[in-house]
């Protein structure tokens, strides 16, 4: 699918922030399978039509610890608007049940994140800036780490962390997402991303400030351009790259209000 260049920025309140544990039972590779075969070519031929905008997703090496989420994602829509109304129809009440059978029930967690506040509370993720960007473009960042320390002392650490980020942010660095989640058996773990504008990154950017805090599970700093090869109702649609763990993507597919810009008609609902 060919997308128009362009941007579509959108609110930082606009991103459901999903994180997921396997179903214990399935092997790795089955779970490859399922990300590669139906989620991500979901999200790309599907989704769109809801007012998807950006989707960044990361998948640990099967080597990491347990304690953290085997894959994790940034999901952007046109507004928390945009999303909730296409769930009042058949297609979008359907599509947040396939995933489950895959995934640990009671473990995996999706929610929009609220402006940084004190105190920094776990299970809930957070924004530094309330300008609008737009994730397709720019540099991807993301750490994934486990707690070395007590959630509530990790909780703390981590806010003081970014109080001071906000207050003095290094140019460029136009976006920040991150929470601290416990498990059912009071492990945790640290989960960040930072968008940073086209040609800006540092080679150390501020999860380099992190990085002290937690035992790290994942750091990527470049996302790498993921494709689904065909449209939702082809036959042998395949995902580029191959999926293998330890990776960390950004999906390329024709976001609907540029399509709309550029005259192309748009099928699906709210287009």
């Amino acid at each position: 699918m060919t997308g128009f260049k362009g941007c579509v920025p959108v609110a930082p309140d606009a991103v459901k922030v999903w994180r997921g544990f396997r179903r214990h039972d399935l092997q790795w590779r089955e779970f490859l399978d399922f990300l590669e075969d139906t989620l991500f070519p979901t999200e790309g031929t599907w989704r769109p039509y809801f007012g998807l905008t950006c989707y960044v997703a990361g998948i640990k090496s099967p080597k990491a610890s347990a304690s953290a989420p085997d894959e994790f994602a940034l999901v952007f829509y046109e507004s928390q608007e945009v999303y909730e109304e296409g769930l009042r129809t058949v297609a979008g009440r359907i599509y947040p049940l396939f995933p489950g059978p895959n995934f640990e029930p009671h473990r995996g967690r999706s929610a929009f994140p609220k402006r940084l506040q004190q105190p920094f509370e776990k299970n809930t993720p957070y924004y530094l800036f309330d300008n609008q960007v737009d994730w397709y473009h720019g540099s991807v960042r993301c750490l994934l780490g486990t707690a070395t320390k007590a959630v509530d002392r990790l909780c703390a650490s981590v806010h003081e962390v970014f109080a001071t980020v906000r207050q003095s942010p290094p140019s460029g660095l136009d976006g920040l997402i991150a929470m601290v989640d416990e498990n059912p058996d009071r492990s945790g773990y640290l989960l960040c991303w930072e968008h940073w504008a086209e040609g800006t990154a540092p080679a150390a950017g501020t999860l380099a400030q992190l990085t002290g805090l937690v035992e790290v599970a994942f750091h990527k700093d470049a996302a790498e351009p993921m494709k689904v090869n065909g449209g939702f109702y082809d036959t042998n649609v395949g995902l580029v790259p191959a999926l293998e763990g330890d990776q960390l993507l950004r999906l390329q597919f024709l976001r609907r209000r540029l399509a709309v810009e550029n005259g192309r008609p748009v099928s699906g609902p709210l287009s």
